[in-house]
């Protein structure tokens, strides 16, 4: 290990001792990218195989079932919440209320849009 004037000591123990930084790919795939692949490999089905290969993917791939997870918790939340409105009386709301209401819906919007696009 090289030391200069820039190395404290912490530093130096967390190179020798701390955790591994996580390897996050920054591929992006653009015109380029696709143009060379196009040239260099034969067919759609070479040309799949290399892109589902790629680090990027694998990455992607490995989040889906904690994705897949919280979706899970998410219904199982809306489930008990709209188990609760049908228990409870109709209460006006305030404004921070119809604000909650609405970041409600929303997220209830992307939640349902997740869930199509998960099938």
């Amino acid at each position: 290990m090289m030391v200069d004037k820039d190395m404290t000591e912490d530093i130096c123990e967390d190179v020798v001792s701390g955790k591994p930084s996580p390897l996050l790919s920054n591929f992006k795939l653009t015109y380029y990218t696709l143009l060379n692949l196009l040239r260099r490999v034969d067919g759609p089905a070479e040309q799949k195989k290399v892109i589902e290969q790629s680090f990027h993917q694998y990455q992607h791939q490995s989040a889906v079932p904690a994705m897949r997870k919280r979706i899970q918790e998410l219904k199982k939340q809306l489930a008990e919440a709209q188990a609760e409105d049908e228990d409870s009386d109709d209460v006006e709301m305030g404004p921070a209320d119809m604000a909650a209401f609405k970041l409600y819906t929303k997220r209830q919007t992307v939640l349902s849009t997740l869930l199509k696009s998960d099938q």
